[in-house]
């Protein structure tokens, strides 16, 4: 590479495999002719569930999704998140900044709007459902299934790139093909007789309004968004 010819940087979101091992955001140079890419870098293991990317020319910041559900019992990992990373503007590389809890499960999509600091997720929730016993006004018993809510959370950024407190949220509603007959819970009559040995356990064939779909609503507004990656030249 010639000198003063720019550096271009791409970043990778990478997911974890058995046992929680791996994750993070990997760093690589791309060659002069685009045939080649050489790993610099990465932030490690986090976030464990890097999906979506997006990158701030304003303040050189890199933005991350940690695609996960928070846990609700053992074993009690990280809650899932979005994160901040400064970037490096002579290497390229990583700094932590800060990150925010996601508001809804499997936060999936990330963009921002630099102008107005904004920055915006669409969380898709997970397909398992909870299955809860209830007894109607009329006497009668049925099984309710429970959904996590898929939501579009808007956060504050702050001067120097990193994520502020959340600003507003948005409920999506709506259901898929499947057991649901609403936009998150639906009803069945319990027909089983109630025995200890009775199995209540079913799994959803739901489907659910993609992340994709989700940001839409706000994309408008947005310069740009980035799919599993994200490049800067340093």
């Amino acid at each position: 590479m010639s000198e003063g010819q720019k550096r271009l940087i791409a970043y990778v979101g990478c997911n974890h495999v058995a046992n929680f091992q791996g994750g993070g955001i990997s760093i690589f140079e791309v060659s002069a002719d685009g045939s080649r890419l050489d790993l610099i870098g990465s932030t490690g293991d986090q976030p464990k569930r890097a999906g979506y990317l997006a990158y701030s020319p304003r303040c050189s910041v890199l933005y991350a999704v940690d695609e996960r559900k928070t846990d609700g019992r053992g074993p009690i990992r990280p809650a899932s998140n979005v994160s901040s990373w400064r970037v490096d503007p002579a290497t390229g590389l990583l700094t932590f900044l800060n990150s925010q809890r996601s508001v809804g499960a499997m936060p999936a999509a990330v963009t921002i709007h630099d102008e107005k600091r904004l920055l915006f997720t669409a969380n898709h929730g997970f397909f398992d459902h909870v299955v809860k016993v209830v007894e109607t006004a009329d006497g009668k018993w049925v099984e309710k299934f429970e959904y996590d809510d898929s939501t579009v959370v808007q956060y504050g950024l702050e001067d120097d790139g990193s994520i502020g407190e959340v600003q507003d949220v948005f409920v999506l509603t709506g259901r898929g093909v499947g057991v649901s007959a609403g936009p998150n819970t639906c009803t069945r009559p319990v027909t089983r007789p109630r025995t200890a040995a009775t199995s209540c356990a079913t799994r959803s064939t739901g489907s659910f309004p993609s992340p994709q779909s989700a940001a839409s609503a706000i994309t408008a507004a947005t310069p740009r968004r980035q799919r599993s990656g994200s490049t800067f030249s340093a």
